[in-house]
């Protein structure tokens, strides 16, 4: 009896030997599909990316041979993206594979492609009219990215540019805002309210002969109920109908500054609430949503509805946006993981100078975005941006 049940277990063991080979054998049945490399090319500097079956666990990628990355990074659709930087200039044509593996180690699939290395052009960083950076709370870039629920944002990310290798740099929420407005942290490990004597981008913007304004949705900088100006204090009153207090100090950066905090013209004229956006207002527009459009306390989905609705009437379709040289960032304060400090977040690259679907393997953080505006705009860098790298790249 116990040889029979041995005999058992080796059929078993080779039956499954032989599926798992049949399935990596050339000329068998492809269960992984490229996306990128595709139609015989690979764009220099570009993710390696590929749809994987259920049940896989992690690709390897390899290049002629030789492995080149592991991802265990799946997004909804079943993509795993591996960024990758080769060392020195590729170029010819490359021999590209994809193995998917199982938690258990066996590996379920195989595919590979020939693709001739394309080289990507270098860009360079025009002098913008407006810069608007919108910024959303708390995802990961795979919460965002090829998430079929929010066909919106991802629309965006197909038609403009896309960096799949940007980071926040710190945690809970307020560090980034401060780091995005300031080039520093400020030192700020929480989310509670602080005013600082330092250098931030208002301060450059309005140096440089530039204005700029923040839109916080739902801030209210004067008293509802008598109509005095509160700007110096902290925190605002909220709008009577923002319950349960649907704006924040914390995600609006500017009012942690003593030189907008501390003086209320000066409060008045640069933050206010979305009622009175204008694309035209002001050379830098922060554009802050309340903590549910913002997608803090709802859902993706309704933050991805509420910029569908937003968007196209109040920057795209209007002739600011149509007739001016501008751009717009659209990012999220920080990620759920530790990786560089904030955890991997989505950066989308919007304006008429970025090369449609184009998508960047470069390692980039708030600093780079924050150096982008700086360097548009020649002005001095501030703490961090200055050893950023800017976002050259998505413009032609």
């Amino acid at each position: 009896m116990r040889i029979w049940r041995w005999l058992l277990v080796a059929c078993v063991v080779v039956v499954g030997a032989v599926a798992s080979l049949w399935l990596l054998w050339p000329g068998q049945e492809k269960v992984l599909a490229w996306v990128n490399p595709s139609a015989g090319r690979y764009l220099e500097g570009a993710p390696l990316e590929v749809r994987a079956p259920q049940g896989t666990y992690e690709v390897r990628f390899e290049v002629d041979g030789r492995t080149v990355g592991v991802s265990d990074q799946r997004d909804p659709e079943g993509r795993f993206i591996l960024c990758w930087h080769p060392e020195g200039a590729l170029g010819g044509e490359h021999r590209f594979a994809a193995v998917a593996i199982r938690a258990d180690g066996w590996e379920i699939g195989y595919d590979a492609a020939r693709a001739e290395v394309v080289p990507r052009p270098g860009g360079h960083i025009p002098r913008f009219s407006h810069v608007y950076l919108i910024v959303f709370e708390n995802r990961n870039l795979h919460d965002i990215i090829g998430n079929p629920k929010l066909p919106y944002l991802n629309s965006l990310a197909a038609h403009y540019g896309l960096a799949v290798n940007y980071y926040a740099v710190a945690h809970p929420s307020e560090p980034n805002y401060l780091a995005l407005w300031s080039g520093s942290t400020q030192g700020v490990h929480n989310d509670l309210d602080y005013t600082f004597q330092a250098p931030h981008l208002g301060d450059e913007l309005e140096a440089s002969g530039r204005t700029w304004r923040v839109f916080a949705e739902n801030v209210r900088v004067r008293d509802p109920r008598t109509g005095a100006p509160v700007c110096g204090r902290a925190p605002f009153y909220h709008d009577p109908d923002d319950e349960p207090g649907l704006y924040v100090r914390s995600h609006e950066p500017a009012i942690s500054f003593a030189d907008v905090s501390g003086d209320r013209s000066s409060c008045l004229q640069h933050i206010t609430d979305f009622r009175s956006f204008d694309p035209s207002a002001a050379s830098f527009e922060l554009i802050v949503p309340n903590m549910c459009n913002d997608m803090h306390s709802c859902s993706e989905m309704h933050g991805d509805a509420w910029l569908r609705g937003w968007l196209p009437s109040h920057i795209l379709n209007t002739p600011t946006w149509q007739r001016t040289n501008s751009v717009i960032f659209i990012t999220w304060d920080e990620g759920t993981t530790p990786a560089h400090g904030g955890g991997q977040v989505p950066l989308i690259v919007i304006s008429h100078r970025t090369p449609a679907g184009y998508e960047s393997c470069r390692l980039y953080d708030h600093y780079a975005l924050l150096r982008t505006i700086e360097q548009s705009w020649r002005l001095p860098c501030l703490g961090e941006s200055c050893r950023a790298r800017g976002l050259a790249e998505f413009f032609r």
